[in-house]
């Protein structure tokens, strides 16, 4: 009877969506079984002890890294760094997939500050470190990679793995079991945990939005923190903000963080999908009220939101709607 492997998928987790995907249909292609956070990425403490507990029941462990090191933990390391580590700690065979140039990731999808950028290099070296990696470009390419490359470790290196059997079931088939059972449920409740504390001020660092636009008839993506928004559009929402507002306010935005990044001036188009995301945003987290026909506006019992992410109007510069970062202190 073909034995059934089960194998994690770890990675960064908004910017490699399509890459996942093709991870899992390329181990399903095989007949094996996926398992990864894929109804929230890790994020907290919390949430990695579960994650720990999926690697410990996973036969192979399979690392995706593109452009972006991650989010960063109390420790200083990235979640995915950490799960790394801890699937190496536990002897689990490790498959390294390292993107070859991130220069030619989408913009947008890399890192951009200098020690992100230097994190992601000492992950990318330690990661390649005493093992075979195999490189991929797009993910059609990745899902080829991992099939040879998982072809080639169940041979090489045979785990416990799933089998249908008559025998009695080890102690670790029966682990395996309980936890399966019980996938559902805990997957539930983490993702209410996760959904709780994503309300939280302290998490809107942690909320990433996709900024999409038009640069001279091109399309761009700009992903930014929960927070930065906010930073952005709050001295309008105390008046009421709406999409003719909220355009300006990120088209402004996109200018300087461009500008800034790249040295690129150009006009701005943000897209209307955009403008829905933010408004979605502001819903979710219950921050402010509006519609379609009424302007949007910071809820009354929010006012202290002024106090948390954002300083008194007389510093602000009254002639543009961009706000930087040297004015809101954080």
């Amino acid at each position: 009877m073909q034995k059934k492997y089960q194998i994690f998928i770890s990675s960064t987790f908004l910017d490699l969506k399509s890459e996942r995907q093709a991870a899992q249909k390329a181990i399903l292609n095989l007949g094996h079984i996926p398992a990864g956070m894929e109804m929230f990425p890790a994020s907290n403490t919390e949430q990695l002890t579960y994650i720990y507990k999926i690697i410990d029941d996973c036969d192979y462990y399979v690392l995706i890294i593109g452009g972006r090191y991650g989010s960063l933990s109390e420790t200083g390391l990235s979640y995915t760094e950490m799960e790394f580590d801890y699937a190496k700690k536990r002897g689990i065979p490790i498959l390294v997939f390292l993107h070859p140039d991130v220069a030619k990731i989408e913009f947008g999808k890399v890192d951009t500050e200098a020690d992100q950028r230097q994190k992601l290099h000492d992950f990318r070296s330690k990661a390649s470190s005493g093992r075979i990696v195999k490189d991929w470009e797009d993910a059609k390419g990745l899902e080829a990679a991992i099939i040879t490359s998982l072809t080639s470790a169940f041979t090489e290196e045979p785990q416990t793995g799933w089998r249908r059997d008559t025998e009695e079931p080890d102690e670790k088939s029966l682990r395996k079991i309980s936890n399966l059972q019980s996938l559902s449920d805990a997957h539930r409740r983490a993702a209410e945990s996760a959904q709780n504390k994503l309300r939280g001020f302290e998490d809107l660092d942690r909320a990433e939005i996709d900024i999409k636009f038009l640069g001279n008839d091109i399309p761009h993506v700009l992903q930014f923190s929960g927070r930065r928004i906010l930073k952005q559009i709050l001295p309008l929402l105390r008046n009421g903000l709406t999409k003719i507002d909220l355009d300006k306010s990120l088209a402004e935005l996109i200018e300087h963080t461009t500008n800034d990044m790249m040295g690129i001036e150009c006009p701005i188009e943000v897209s209307r999908s955009t403008l829905e995301d933010v408004f979605m945003f502001l819903e979710a987290f219950d921050i402010a009220t509006g519609d379609t026909y009424e302007p949007w506006k910071l809820k009354e019992e929010k006012k202290d939101l002024m106090k948390a992410v954002f300083i008194p109007n007389s510093s602000l510069n009254p002639s543009s709607n961009y706000i930087s970062d040297d004015e809101i202190p954080f």
